[in-house]
């Protein structure tokens, strides 16, 4: 049995080591092909790009409002799953959390057949009026999360001047590339990567778009009480105090 075993992990290990060289050699053959564009399709792709994050946004701020469209406040839970459906992490696990998704629902309409006669019985729960809606917007949280990332790559340049010239270096030769990249059997052959314009737009793009897109959610949750509720009621107690 643990002989099995052994040959079992020995070959889990196998097949991630294989799999981590094909997504090198991939990740390789993506970077040099950007690397060898002109700078119009690159333009072209980073502008289709941004449509899809605008559009990825606008979905995101939709989502919202079904979520707190609602005489219920909503728990800390469901604003959890709005932002984790949203976040880069998703796309990664949407295969396992679809498989997850699927057998529950499969065994919610089970279970409903089953006690479909009990639940004939019992009474429905009163529904709460309709007072309205109205839901924040998602805009600030953009914002204030592109303000922070601005600051971070301000301190990061001026640090890295320092410490470039500390290191050695010559003039344009980043001490955060090397520091992360110079042993990079990928990357470690683009540096310095501002001689490669083409690949420096679409690194530059993906990744600040990417530390953008991932701060945000921390200021809604921050200030959740204020985002994630009907705000409708304010205002009427707002318009009654006058």
């Amino acid at each position: 049995m643990m002989e099995k075993l052994s040959l079992l992990w020995k070959g889990l290990l196998m097949g991630a080591s294989w799999a981590g060289m094909l997504l090198y050699e991939v990740l390789y053959l993506f970077l040099n092909y950007v690397d060898q564009s002109a700078i119009l399709p690159i333009t072209i792709a980073i502008l289709t790009y941004t449509i899809v994050v605008i559009g990825y946004a606008k979905l995101l701020q939709s989502r919202y409002n079904k979520l707190v469209d609602s005489p219920k406040p909503v728990s800390f839970k469901s604003q959890l799953k709005l932002e984790f459906h949203f976040s880069v992490i998703f796309p990664l696990v949407a295969p396992f959390y679809f498989v997850v998704v699927l057998f529950n629902t499969v065994k919610d309409k089970v279970w409903a057949l089953i006690k479909r006669d009990d639940q004939s019985k019992e009474k429905k729960e009163e529904e709460l009026p309709d007072a309205g809606a109205l839901t924040a917007s998602l805009g600030p949280s953009f914002m204030m999360s592109g303000f922070v990332v601005s600051i971070l790559v301000v301190i990061a340049i001026l640090i890295d001047v320092i410490l470039s010239a500390s290191a050695g270096l010559q003039v344009g030769y980043s001490f955060w590339e090397y520091t992360f990249f110079g042993r990079s059997l990928v990357l470690g052959g683009f540096l310095p990567i501002n001689q490669h314009t083409s690949l420096l737009l679409i690194v530059s793009c993906f990744f600040f778009s990417i530390l953008w897109w991932t701060s945000a959610p921390g200021f809604r949750l921050y200030f959740r009480d204020q985002i994630y509720q009907n705000q409708i009621s304010q205002v009427k107690e707002y318009r009654g105090s006058k």
